[in-house]
């Protein structure tokens, strides 16, 4: 018969091996930047991690690439500095401000034909031709506003949708690469949660959006041009509870996703430093080189999860980040626009463009929501993983 001793060194010898051997590490003496990079790349390549990559829209694939970011080299995502994003950012504003302020030059134009109708007002005293003129602005306006902003939902839901694929394959990797490195409790709540989280932004951007912003966009610019209807409150409660939800749907979500990693990563900390306490106590001669060993792994785990973690947060802000900039340069120009419509006294003009500007702040405020919820949910976990000394 085997003795309780030998059993319990038995079991955790086998634990540990079969911990080690989950991505075959190189555990390495000298600390050079080389080797870093080596163990790195080895590990990324281990975890299957760059199967993420394909998933990854194309646009941000060369944003991305014209930075030197690569996931499976640490140094490119550790050397990535501020003046690299703001150039990048310069190149998003100078690419998507084109249509909006071609949109907005044209609006302007049509308001100066107005203008110019209303100062012969006097002279030509002729109220239905006014009239007429007046439709025929709104009318113009609409049809050089409405097409593209429509174009920009359709993008916002078709990033959506993209962001929520590429999240969709991140999340086995980096719940795979808790569970290695001994956290299996918070990996596997981060798993439940965060997948249910995306097929659920996945089916929104694809079945919600784009029907319920563009309804709006129609109710806006009904009671914009017809204000006799009186459903300018009816938008006006819709923009309320879309953005009241959304923001009780992410204070919801942060509680949570903060309150279980907590959790998950205390029971896993209490158990690795068991194990590593065990491993140390019951082996014999080499418990403590195996307890260190242990530690090392360990380590080697969380930098790779770091450094995976750190690429998809930059990934997510960079697939969001060109059609935010659209939408903020939609609000600067219909904002200029509305404006100048106040000046020139064509409230039927101003009142559409605000009603449009709407729109696009709900949709602003939807596509940040979606963003948050990745970016969040991946800082959390980064942050909440704690060590085994």
């Amino acid at each position: 018969m085997i003795s309780i001793k030998k059993k319990r060194f038995i079991i955790i010898f086998a634990i540990l091996m079969l911990f080690i051997n989950i991505y075959s590490f190189n555990v390495y003496a000298n600390n050079n930047d080389n080797s870093l990079n080596d163990s790195y790349k080895q590990q990324f390549e281990n975890s299957n991690a760059e199967d993420m990559i394909y998933k990854l829209p194309s646009e941000t694939k060369e944003i991305l690439s014209s930075m030197g970011v690569n996931a499976d080299n640490i140094d490119s995502i550790n050397n990535l500095s501020l003046s690299d994003i703001f150039r990048q950012i310069t190149v998003m504003l100078s690419q998507e401000s084109k249509l909006p302020f071609k949109a907005m030059t044209m609006i302007l134009g049509v308001m100066l034909l107005c203008a110019l109708c209303e100062s012969f007002k006097i002279s030509v005293c002729n109220n239905a031709l006014l009239s007429v003129a007046g439709v025929i602005s709104t009318l113009c306006t609409c049809g050089i506003v409405v097409t593209p902003i429509v174009s920009t939902v359709s993008r916002a839901s078709q990033i959506i949708h993209n962001s929520s694929d590429f999240m969709l394959m991140f999340i086995p990797v980096m719940a795979g690469i808790m569970v290695a490195g001994g956290q299996g409790t918070a990996g596997a709540s981060y798993y439940s949660v965060m997948m249910g989280t995306g097929q659920l932004v996945a089916q929104t951007s694809s079945n919600f959006i784009v029907p319920l912003l563009n309804t709006f966009l129609a109710l806006s610019i009904t009671s914009a041009i017809s204000p006799k209807l009186n459903i300018s409150s009816i938008c006006d409660i819709i923009t309320r509870v879309i953005k009241w939800v959304l923001c009780f749907t992410m204070s919801i979500f942060t509680s949570v996703m903060t309150v279980k990693n907590l959790i998950g990563n205390g029971a896993d900390n209490v158990t690795g430093k068991s194990l590593k306490f065990a491993i140390s106590s019951f082996v014999p001669i080499v418990g403590s080189s195996l307890g260190d060993a242990f530690s090392t792994v360990q380590s080697s785990v969380k930098l790779l999860k770091s450094g995976i973690g750190v690429f998809a947060v930059i990934a997510i802000g960079f697939i969001y980040l060109p059609i935010i900039i659209e939408c903020l340069i939609w609000q600067i120009s219909i904002g200029i626009s509305a404006t100048a419509g106040d000046i020139f006294e064509l409230k039927s003009l101003s009142n559409l463009l605000r009603a449009t500007g709407k729109v696009i702040s709900t949709l602003l405020a939807i596509i940040l929501c979606c963003m948050t919820v990745f970016i969040i949910s991946t800082v959390i976990i980064l942050i909440t993983g704690g060590s085994i000394s």
